[in-house]
């Protein structure tokens, strides 16, 4: 919590704000604080911060955070989100302070379709696994303004199976046009799509995948003529 200078806001610094980095813990009704925590009087406004999940080193300017490279288990795609939110020159008031969080990273959901060389109920049955690559998973975040910056060096992502369609944290950052994106394993053989995307913070980006079989097809051509090196030519009359 930061207060107010009259009418100037204050600047969210690492220590000697009016509330510096106070854990609470829902309860299933309410918030509490680790302490309690009061207005400094009864006409001074604050800007409000808020961040999940709670660091007790966080760092107001950089703080770091990554998501999980594998979140095919659906505690570890949930362990890799992270909300921030600001209620900005409020008041004092005997009411809860309310504060709105949003997502800081992107959302990746890619759907699986059969292409060419496979029938739909083959499709379905076969075994199938995807992987995202070429992003990086660790972010540095800045508290004040909820924007996060994608460090580090690009890695894979194993998104979660909801069932129709895989789903995945992803840091905000671009990724270049034709870049190997996204692999589907099915039965064993990887196919790639090479795409390029910039990953938006607090949106969701859709992919649908069509997987076509590779074929090496049949290349028919013509030879050329043969020669029996023999002259069968002759007079004519």
């Amino acid at each position: 919590v930061v207060n107010y200078n009259g009418e100037t806001a204050g600047s969210l610094s690492a220590s000697g704000n009016h509330v510096n980095n106070m854990q609470f813990t829902y309860s299933g009704t309410a918030w509490t604080p680790s302490s309690a925590i009061y207005w400094k009087d009864d006409t001074t406004h604050a800007d409000f911060y808020a961040y999940y999940p709670y660091s007790a080193s966080a760092n107001t300017s950089s703080h770091s955070f990554s998501v999980k490279a594998d979140q095919s288990v659906e505690a570890n795609y949930w362990a890799s989100d992270f909300l921030w939110g600001k209620a900005a020159n409020v008041a004092p008031t005997k009411e809860a302070v309310p504060i709105t969080t949003n997502h800081v990273f992107s959302n990746i959901l890619i759907y699986l379709e059969a292409g060419d060389g496979f029938t739909a109920d083959d499709f379905a049955v076969a075994t199938k696994s995807v992987k995202i690559n070429n992003v990086k998973t660790s972010a540095s975040i800045n508290l004040a303004t909820g924007e996060a910056t994608a460090t580090g060096d690009a890695t894979s992502v194993t998104p979660w199976n909801v069932g129709s369609y895989y789903r995945a944290m992803m840091v905000p950052q671009t990724v270049a046009d034709g870049t190997n994106l996204i692999t589907v394993t099915v039965d064993g053989v990887d196919y790639t799509h090479s795409s390029g995307i910039t990953f938006v913070a607090n949106k969701q980006h859709k992919f649908t995948v069509t997987v076509n079989k590779s074929t090496g097809g049949v290349d028919i051509g013509i030879g050329g003529w043969g020669s029996d090196d023999n002259n069968y030519g002759g007079s004519a009359e």
